[in-house]
């Protein structure tokens, strides 16, 4: 029996171990006293992985709560103890959700003895009805077709994932840090009125948003799949392909995330990846069909460009969000200095005012340095973009009326944009 007892508390981690009244209090006492350490610097020395609180141990101690498996196993391991031999103290084993469970149970004893039989099965009724409606409820915003919906779908496609329940955008938490906290995540909100929660996961950062609605969504009006998107065959939407402006936009989203600008032999090459066949070939069907010219190479896995002057293009017609990729560029451009990925950490406080995207204006007299709009929309006609940023301003007239121009380089030397 005590056998089949420990067998199966290896197979639980999280059951509830219920010793005999005394010996969990005495456990934790003598393993404290015989590695001369007080409960405190035992919990932060040798049990800091169970996840469990100081605070918490203390109940422990004084049996208030029931020890979970993985801290039997915890404390054997600190004090070299055989597991089995602990194991002959245990009365018995409890599922992990005993306490809601007992107190289900009490509640529903308290409704019948209150109010009979019939009332418990009406808000039984009622409660299913409940149910059934949060999981059918509807979008808090269904936003219109934009250059802003494109992008999202862009960056979903690239990094996302999705499942029934849940959407999750991820990235590199050292460098795409900005771009997903201050970036996607306001992207989101704004576009489905859903505030996402970002955490971290080691390496990773993420952007999650638990919405069925919002997956739903995705999945009936665009036709993005759930789980694998390389499995499933996820493409970029014809809607999409079929408008310019639309495309564009998608494919900042698409190489934000999938994409990376690096060092190439004396130049500089903006390249996206991804293993998923399916999106590659409906990424160069929407290529062809609008005529860009910005990507000259495709492999088996990437598609981009070395030409300086398609670089360019790209940046004139597509821009950039990710504040990683608009830092490469930029310093590239205005300065020919190539930054590696580690080393643009130390770029982002200069450019933290960059209004994103970030684009060039495609302007034949823009001959002077790069320099930062601070405020997000031109109405000077001379400029055909909405958001100007990153832009060369002409050597002779003026910035517009209005406009603030901050003139540094990264470093923060002052610029003279006149001569």
């Amino acid at each position: 029996m005590k056998d089949a007892l420990a067998i199966d508390i290896m197979k639980h981690p999280n059951h509830r171990v219920i010793f005999y009244p005394g010996f969990q209090k005495q456990l934790i006492t003598n393993i404290s006293e015989n590695l001369k350490v007080s409960l405190r610097r035992l919990v932060d020395r040798h049990l800091a992985l169970t996840g469990l609180s100081y605070s918490t141990w203390k109940k422990y101690r004084r049996e208030e709560l029931h020890l979970p498996m993985k801290a039997v196993v915890a404390l054997c391991d600190a004090a070299g103890l055989d597991f089995n031999e602990v194991l002959l103290n245990v009365k018995e084993l409890w599922e992990p959700n005993w306490g809601s469970t007992k107190g289900g149970k009490l509640g529903i004893r308290a409704v019948v003895d209150k109010y009979g039989e019939s009332e418990l099965q009406r808000r039984r009724i009622n409660g299913g009805k409940k149910r059934r409606g949060m999981e059918l409820a509807k979008l808090p915003r269904e936003p219109p077709i934009s250059v802003e919906l494109a992008e999202f779908i862009g960056i979903h496609l690239g990094d996302g994932t999705m499942t029934q329940d849940f959407l999750r955008i991820s990235g590199d938490a050292r460098y795409d840090l900005p771009y997903l906290s201050s970036y996607v995540s306001v992207l989101l909100n704004k576009l489905f009125a859903v505030p996402p929660v970002c955490y971290f996961d080691r390496n990773t950062f993420n952007v999650r948003v638990a919405s069925r609605a919002l997956c739903r969504y995705l999945t009936n009006k665009w036709g993005i799949p759930y789980g694998s998107k390389i499995k499933n065959g996820a493409v970029i939407p014809r809607t999409i392909l079929g408008d310019k402006n639309l495309f564009l936009a998608c494919i900042r989203g698409l190489v934000d995330t999938d994409g990376s600008i690096s060092k190439d032999g004396s130049t500089i090459s903006i390249r996206f990846h991804s293993s998923n066949p399916s999106l590659l070939d409906s990424l160069i069907e929407g290529i062809e069909t609008h005529k860009l010219n910005f990507f000259t190479f495709f492999y088996e896995r990437s598609i981009g460009t070395h030409s300086l002057s398609r670089i360019e293009d790209y940046f004139r017609a597509v821009g950039s969000s990710n504040l990683k990729h608009v830092i490469k560029f930029n310093e590239w451009y205005s300065r020919k200095k190539f930054i590696r990925t580690r080393d643009t950490l130390n770029y982002f406080e200069s450019y933290r005012t960059v209004s994103l995207p970030f684009y060039i204006i495609n302007d034949e007299n823009c001959n002077g340095p790069v320099v930062q709009w601070l405020r997000g929309q031109n109405p000077n006609k001379h400029y055909p973009h909405t958001v100007v940023t990153g832009v060369r301003i002409p050597a002779g007239p003026p910035p517009p009326k209005g406009f603030k121009v901050r003139a540094k380089n990264s470093v923060g030397t002052r610029l003279n944009l006149h001569g």
